[in-house]
């Protein structure tokens, strides 16, 4: 080698919300399981990265689905044809399966829903509620993503500003990540929506470090007025929504109802996303949270066999339990403007 390849820079996370083009599934083979979606849903359950799918992206993977497996099935009933053919010749031809090529698209669509529903927990965008009227407006602006002459990008149109109207609402950014140019042009138009080209791209800002000096700035938003308020207010808002699971002696003791007792401390924190305006965290928070605890109570006072030997009762219990939040924070404010309880589940014993 004639020179020492340079390391490309790579900038951390500004945000966690992230959009993936049809033709990031495609180059994918739609194969939302393979390596690269493994590490991507690591985030995603670590609370570093959240995905949003539009409808739009849903039919248009269905269909392309539906496309490549009668592909393929066309190509195996010919092979499947000539292999009989030569078996005139030999008996070492295997006989090839017959597919039902409709019953294996709907089944690897399912597959792929499965994924990205329930494993990656995907936040849905109805792309096709935009008034028409707005995107007609752009095509004959010739903006983004119709700028090339005959372009009749419509759906990416839709998509587009889908995405940037959710980012408008809830006062976030989103990573659009797409290998097709007008689609980044489209959404680099946008202040709201960040372009990249692939998900190696965004994969790597996940990994990367901010050169930012972090902790003085943590320590400043930790200590405004109004943070430990806002936490608490978060996880009373959250914690009845926890799946609660009891351990405990109480006999065949379920837990019925969870609410927040005490925030003990904030015990650490991991950088989640950086930019000029907002810095997210996810917190270690250990709580103290309490539950009523629906259990069979046996009577030691009554013989048994009598009605009364075995009654239902409810009981409160109190356990120490360790929350993870994300907290989006405007650092000029010390606002929460995006907060979220990670945890899904509390132990009680």
């Amino acid at each position: 080698m004639s020179s020492k390849p340079t390391r490309q820079e790579v900038l951390p996370l500004k945000t966690r919300h992230v959009f993936l083009d049809t033709e990031v599934y495609r180059r994918a083979g739609y194969n939302v399981r393979n390596s690269q979606f493994k590490v991507f849903g690591d985030y995603i359950l670590a609370g570093k990265l959240v995905l949003h799918t539009t409808d739009i992206t849903y039919a248009e993977v269905s269909r392309q689905i539906m496309e490549v497996v009668s592909d393929r099935a066309a190509r195996l009933k010919k092979i499947a044809h000539d292999f009989q053919r030569m078996s005139q010749l030999s008996n070492a031809f295997p006989k090839l399966p017959e597919v039902d090529q409709e019953e294996l698209g709907r089944s690897l669509w399912k597959a792929f829903l499965d994924v990205i529903v329930n494993d990656f927990n995907s936040n849905h965008i109805l792309a096709q509620q935009i008034p028409a009227s707005r995107i007609f407006k752009k095509y004959f602006a010739g903006a983004a993503p119709f700028a090339e002459r005959g372009s009749k990008e419509f759906p990416d149109a839709f998509m587009v500003e889908a995405l940037a109207n959710f980012c408008d609402e809830n006062s976030a950014k989103m990573y659009v990540v797409s290998g097709d140019a007008q689609l980044r042009s489209a959404a680099g138009s946008h202040p709201a929506l960040i372009p990249l080209g692939s998900i190696d791209d965004l994969l790597a800002s996940c990994a990367a470090e901010s050169d930012i000096d972090l902790e003085p700035l943590v320590d400043q938003l930790f200590d405004h007025p109004g943070f430990d308020d806002q936490l608490s207010e978060v996880l009373l808002n959250e914690a009845p929504y926890l799946e609660g699971l009891y351990f405990g002696d109480l006999t065949d003791g379920s837990v019925k109802d969870i609410w927040l007792d005490e925030v003990l401390a904030v015990d650490g924190y991991t950088l989640a996303a950086i930019d000029d305006v907002f810095v997210s965290l996810i917190l270690d928070v250990p709580c103290i949270l309490r539950a009523s605890v629906d259990y069979i109570y046996e009577d030691p006072d009554v013989e048994d066999g009598d009605a009364q030997y075995v009654t239902t009762a409810t009981d409160s219990i109190s356990d120490h339990v360790h929350l993870k939040v994300y907290v989006r924070i405007d650092t000029s404010t010390g606002r929460f403007v995006e907060k979220e309880l990670l945890t899904k589940r509390a132990i009680f014993q």
